[in-house]
């Protein structure tokens, strides 16, 4: 336990920054979790929504620091080659 005035504020501090960031990562999860639903039903327009959902919950994340810039740029890239792929059907097939 903290022993100085400054370090028992600043536990303080740690547990409300903590709750925060789980909130924020909860955030991302469902967001994450609605994007991979809209992906599998195929609908272009639930996808579109649910992409600049994400993106956005990605940039308040990183604006807030729960999670590094470089981080939400790597997720938001790979949601969307995800949704990209999925509204481009199936591949052709060679033969």
């Amino acid at each position: 336990m903290a022993h100085t005035p400054s370090a028992k504020k600043r536990a303080k501090t740690y547990l409300k920054q903590r709750a925060r960031n789980r909130g924020n990562r909860e955030t991302m999860k469902k967001e994450k979790k609605a994007l991979l639903e809209a992906i599998e039903k195929k609908d272009k327009a639930a996808i579109d929504a649910a992409v600049r959902k994400y993106h956005s919950v990605l940039d308040k994340a990183s604006k807030k620091g729960a999670i590094k810039q470089n981080q939400a740029i790597r997720k938001k890239q790979r949601a969307l080659a995800s949704a990209k792929k999925a509204l481009a059907g199936p591949a052709p097939t060679a033969g």
